[in-house]
């Protein structure tokens, strides 16, 4: 066998074996929440967020949304709002602030898992998003209520279509797990190339100055790259091996993880919610620079807290 073809093998080897590892995580959960939304839990969670809705200056009419979006995704939270926002017309301001809180706070199911997977304790990842998609979004709608132009109508260019089918969830649910074999495979081999040539090396030569402010050490400056361009949900089972085999401390791990569950999947995610009618100041910039802020103040309370304290509040990852 060949060197082209012991790398083919080895990384086809590889993908299957974190596309499975995601897989054991993402079924069982893809099935509890479909049961507890055919159940009615957003009936259930959406008065508990109204409250919340009035104070970023929102409809509570919106809470459906946010409340679909955390327990679905960003698709969940636009098709919840074709269906209970069809007679409103949001302004641009409304429109970045519920876009800023999807983005901050979406399919929390999975991607809590998935940081559990990496050490990170649950009730501070959920404060974490929750907390932090609340703030940003009172500290957005104070800003941009300040400039009549956000007041103007919203265009909302596109969003899926609800279909409560259960063949309709099947095939989404087949499409997703097939894009991400083919997503987890052909980042294998581009994260291979990198390194084969390289260039990986250099990437990270250049990024450390900047992520060594966050507290992220160079072995997982590619791994941060990976889950702030394609997500958890992609780059997730990537994040999860590269980590359990990284010499990074906890703090390090902790850092990284926080720093990707608040700013993951720039392109797509950041895209979608522009063509649901937010504005690139709120739904891009400052959602990098609000998360880079925390990330940069997170990275001081770790470095300054008693191991007791870290362990107890942020976990520690399994060796």
């Amino acid at each position: 066998m060949n060197r082209l073809q012991r790398e083919v093998s080895g990384i086809l080897r590889h993908s299957a074996s974190i596309c499975t590892m995601l897989f054991k995580m993402m079924i069982p959960i893809s099935i509890a929440v479909k049961v507890l939304m055919e159940l009615g839990i957003v009936r259930f969670l959406s008065p508990i967020l109204a409250p919340a809705m009035a104070s970023v200056g929102l409809a509570p009419e919106l809470s459906v949304v946010w409340a679909s979006a955390m327990l679905t995704g960003l698709y969940g939270g636009i098709v919840a709002f074709g269906t209970v926002g069809s007679t409103m017309i949001l302004s641009i301001r409304e429109a970045t602030v519920i876009a800023a809180m999807m983005l901050l706070a979406h399919a929390l199911p999975l991607e809590v898992r998935i940081a559990q997977r990496c050490g990170i304790r649950v009730p501070y990842m959920l404060f974490l998003r929750i907390g932090i998609a609340f703030l940003y979004a009172m500290l957005l709608n104070l800003i941009l209520s300040q400039f009549p132009a956000f007041n103007q109508p919203a265009t909302l260019f596109w969003h899926p279509e609800a279909s409560h089918s259960i063949l309709a969830w099947i095939h989404s649910e087949l499409f997703t797990y097939g894009k991400i074999i083919v997503i987890v495979t052909g980042l294998l081999i581009f994260l291979r190339i990198l390194e084969i040539t390289g260039i990986t090396k250099r990437m990270v030569q250049s990024a450390a100055p900047a992520l060594r402010l966050l507290g992220i050490p160079p072995i997982l400056a590619p791994i941060s790259v990976v889950g702030l361009l394609l997500g958890l949900a992609y780059g997730g089972p990537l994040i999860i091996d590269g980590l359990s085999k990284g010499h990074a401390t906890p703090r390090q791990v902790a850092v990284t993880v926080s720093l990707i569950s608040l700013c993951h999947c720039l392109i797509e995610d950041s895209l979608v919610m522009l063509m649901f009618g937010g504005h690139s100041i709120g739904v891009f910039w400052g959602r990098i620079a609000v998360s880079f802020l925390v990330i940069f103040l997170l990275k001081r309370l770790l470095l300054r807290s008693p191991d007791p304290m870290f362990y107890r509040l942020f976990g520690i990852p399994s060796k």
